[in-house]
């Protein structure tokens, strides 16, 4: 009985622990974007001068998209997340 109350507690905690690195190995940290994809053709200066909301920055990479940067939905959705972010601080 008490490996069964033992494992009525690890077996949720595995899954949670599971989850979360399932999520951390989904895609490209935003770092790496920014570095692989925006600074091809400008540096981070130029990124970080930008003072914009989530439409704003949604308008940025539809621009930069038609210049020819390659993102997938997730990768669009981390970076503006990051980019977003980066606007509070």
């Amino acid at each position: 009985m008490r490996y069964g109350r033992a494992l009525l507690i690890l077996i949720p905690v595995a899954l949670l622990a599971g989850a979360a690195l399932a999520e951390e190995d989904a895609g490209p940290a935003a770092e790496t974007l920014l570095d692989e994809r925006c600074t091809l053709c400008h540096g981070l200066d130029r990124v970080d001068a930008v003072q914009t909301d989530a439409e704003g920055w949604n308008t940025i990479l539809d621009r930069m998209v038609t210049y020819g940067v390659r993102l997938d939905e997730a990768e669009r959705e981390t970076l503006l997340g990051h980019l977003l972010e980066s606007e509070e601080e």
